[in-house]
């Protein structure tokens, strides 16, 4: 919890929230949360000042101004050094530069967030229970059998149609 704020629970039964508005542009009721002065990552708050936000967002604004000039260099690196080098060389010089270009945006609050929801992202995907080989394979062939159940049904509705059609029509044989 934060420093920032008397400590309030969020749910009176220590739950997580349920509602559906969740993350839709609500305000949060979590006592973590002063949208004004803190920036929640992960699991942990941080507040700021108002003359560091002034600061931090023009300080951002080069870093990741910065970032792109990289980007765009090692890219025009790539083909100006066409003749001279051979295409690993290149490429390998062109990720070179993407990488420098990663280090100095993460270096921004943009660039902090999304490292945060890179990690957030993987601690999820590891409480994910991934369903055993059988499982998998018994899925498949379920799935299967229903399609080629379905394309049957759908063949014999189709070839009703046609008799249909060609019985009022009086075309066909």
């Amino acid at each position: 919890m934060c420093a920032l704020l008397p400590q309030q629970a969020s749910s009176s039964i220590g739950r997580a929230s349920v509602s559906k508005t969740e993350g839709w542009g609500f305000e949060t009721l979590l006592a973590c949360h002063n949208l004004q002065n803190t920036v929640k990552t992960g699991s942990n708050c941080h507040t700021m000042s108002a003359q560091s936000e002034a600061t931090g967002s023009a300080l951002d604004t080069v870093f990741l101004w910065v970032a792109v000039a990289i980007v765009a260099g090692s890219i025009f690196g790539f083909y100006y050094f066409e003749p001279q080098f051979n295409a690993l060389v290149r490429v390998a010089g062109m990720l070179a530069g993407i990488g420098l270009a990663l280090l100095v945006a993460l270096q921004s609050l943009v660039g902090k967030a999304a490292w945060a929801v890179v990690r957030d992202s993987r601690n999820e995907l590891r409480k994910v229970v991934w369903p055993t080989r059988p499982e998998t394979l018994q899925t498949t062939a379920i799935i299967l059998v229903v399609v080629l159940i379905l394309g049957i049904m759908l063949w014999g509705v189709d070839s009703l149609l046609l008799l249909a059609l060609e019985f009022l029509t009086g075309r066909g044989s």
